[in-house]
Parts: structure tokens; sequence; C-alpha cells
């Protein structure tokens, strides 16, 4: 099975959009008609729903994938005839929607300078949408899941095989990197702390079986002294250094590989940058590192890595609208710019006023008249 083959739109047939919407995110296709009578896609899009928009309910989120696809699709689509299709019935009313306020209206006003009609599609024949919406759930039986190539050698080292291998308790957000281990054996684990300068020196000292005393440590490194403060937590399993961690949700006891720093960038690429690793944020990704690894400025060094991602960058825009500088209006004479305000309602004068309006002259001079109404 291939991927289907993008085609070149054509302005003179008319364009099929295709949304759907998740509890996670959203997924959209853009495609038409050829003159075999076949459907080709001309584009996909997709995007994750931030914190808020998940709260919203299901037809708020369906409303919220047209609108996206439609922003995204405009150069295509604004100013030609096309088709929605949806697998949420209900969203056939949102042309005929009286009255709307707030949000909505706003929805309504963007789609209202396009010219399209929404019809309804069976979930069972949405897959192309559906399966862009959402990330692929483990422990589902309805899905396709992709087999974890074989490893060419049987694994003895029980603290090496709970590293390599998926976790049952894992949720559907944890990628698999076994492939990268395939390529190593335990003896390779055992070297890559052997290079490593500080590792290496706190093998020698878990080896002697008795904690150094401070005075022996005190002139050595801070990551040096991080690993000699959790001395009853770091043990040796054949010649390979571990920490031992308890996994507060599950209550178990896991052992974590301590990580010489020349792997480091490359379990970050594997865990956060690669496809499956979604460009998550620093708590998700430092998640993923502590089931399996650690290492002295773990925390540190994930934090930098995600703040220095130039893919999350970009999608990490601020959500609030940035505010205008102020200015300085330089004026000349009186009445050369005047601004004007209206206070109010304060307290009901004797009169019946309660409002007033301020004429302020950007010069020095101001004006203000007294109003029983805005009208």
């Amino acid at each position: 099975m291939t991927s289907p083959i993008l085609t070149y739109p054509c302005v003179e047939k008319e364009f099929i959009l295709d949304t759907d919407a998740s509890g996670t995110g959203v997924g959209a296709v853009l495609s038409q008609i050829n003159d075999d009578g076949k459907e080709c896609v001309i584009a996909y899009y997709s995007r994750t729903l931030s914190k808020t928009e998940r709260q919203y309910c299901v037809t708020r989120r369906e409303l919220l994938a047209i609108v996206l696809a439609v922003k995204h699709f405009h150069h295509y689509l604004y100013g030609v005839n096309f088709t929605v299709r949806t697998d949420h019935g209900t969203l056939n009313w949102l042309k005929n929607f009286k009255n709307p306020e707030g949000q909505l209206t706003r929805w309504l006003e963007i789609l209202g300078t396009y010219t399209f009609i929404i019809k309804h599609r069976a979930g069972l024949k949405h897959g192309n949408a559906d399966g862009l919406s959402r990330r692929p759930c483990v422990n589902c039986k309805h899905c396709d899941t992709r087999d974890v190539t074989e490893v060419n050698y049987q694994i003895e080292n029980p603290a090496i095989r709970s590293i390599n291998m998926l976790d049952e308790n894992e949720t559907e957000d944890t990628p698999i990197i076994t492939n990268w281990f395939n390529n190593k054996t335990p003896e390779d684990f055992k070297q890559a702390q052997l290079d490593d300068p500080v590792i290496s020196k706190i093998l020698t000292w878990k080896k002697s079986s008795e904690k150094p005393k401070w005075p022996e440590i005190s002139h050595f490194s801070q990551h040096h002294k991080t690993y000699w403060s959790q001395w009853d937590r770091l043990i040796v399993v054949d010649g390979i250094l571990y920490r031992k961690w308890e996994n507060t949700t599950t209550n178990d006891e896991n052992l974590q590989y301590v990580l010489p720093s020349a792997d480091r960038n490359r379990v970050l690429l594997l865990l956060h940058n690669d496809q499956l690793g979604g460009h998550l944020g620093f708590k998700r990704t430092i998640a993923r590192i502590r089931h399996r690894f650690y290492w002295a400025g773990y925390t540190n060094f994930v934090e930098r890595w995600c703040k220095r991602c130039t893919e999350c960058q970009k999608r990490n825009q601020p959500s609030h609208r940035t505010r205008g500088q102020m200015k300085t209006y330089i004026v000349w004479e009186p009445l050369e710019r005047i601004s004007i305000d209206i206070l109010g309602p304060v307290t009901r004068t004797y009169k019946g006023n309660k409002y007033v309006i301020i004429l302020p002259d950007m010069l020095k001079h101001m004006e203000y008249l007294i109003l029983k109404s805005k009208l």
C-alpha cells in the first residue's frame, strides 16, 4: 500500500473539503474529482487543539475544524464554489443559524465570505480526515498497528530489556525508540558510559562499594556531586550504571539508564523532534525521558532543548494580542488635534445627568459636557 499521490488543483473543477475533529486535534483533506471520476488529494492539514479548545463540545470542535481548514486553504477556496463534508450531521444548520453571539458570530462571519455547501458523510467513509485529527491509540482494536522491528540478538540483561521495550502501562503519547536500541548491544551501553568522563568516575566509585567522603569529592564538578548525593539510588548491573526511580503512577520501581553525554542529543531528537515525538511540551517530554533515562541536570537540558526547538517556537505563538506601542502626538497650536471620550454612568445629579463627555485638546485645553444619556 502506498500513500495517495497529490495532484495539482484545477480551477475549473469544484473543490471538496473533508474536515473532522477529535478530542486532541483537527484534520482536513482538500481534494477534487479528476477526469476519470476518481477523487484525488490536493493537500492535507492538521493541527492540535489548545487546552481551551479541548473543552469545547463536539459540535463546536467540528465547526472549529471547518473554520481552520477554510482559512488554511483560503488561496484555493476563496471566490469559488466548494463542498464541505463532515461526519457531524448537526452542522447542516450552520447557515440557517439565527441570532449567533460571541465566538460563533465571528466564525460565521469568516465562513460567510466563502461559497460552499455542507454535506454529511458517514463516519466509516470519513477516515481520511478522521485519521489526521487524532494520534494512534496503542490499545485500539480497530486500528492497524506497526510491528516493532525484530531484535537481531537476545537481550539477556533485564535492565537493558526494560529500556528497550515499550512498557504496557505507557500512554499513546510515548513513541517507540526500539529501532535505535536494536543496533546496540549491552557492551555498547557499557562502553558508552566508560567513555563519559563523569559517569566513568561514578562507576569507579560504585565498584569500591563504599561511598566516598565529602573531602574526596568536594573538588569535583557539580554533576559528580549530583550523582554522589544519590548514592543509594545508583546501582550497577553487569557493569552498567542505573538509577532506581519509583513510578508514582504505578508505584513500581524502574531502572533508569544513566545516559552518557554523547547520546543525549540523539535521544531528544527521537523523543521530541521525531515524527512520533510530536514536538510536545517540556513537561510531557520530561515524562518520556524519565521513564527510561537519567543524567545529572537532565531537567535543565530538556528545558533548554524545548525552548531552542525552531518548530516549537513556530507553533507556540502567544495566544494574547500584542499591544501597540505608546505614541506621543506632537501638536503646534490649539485645536490641531482633539480626542473624545465618555465617562459614565456615574451618580445621577439632581438634574438627571449621569454621563460626561470629555473633549481634551492635545495641546493643553479641555472641555466637558454633562449629559443625561449617551444618545
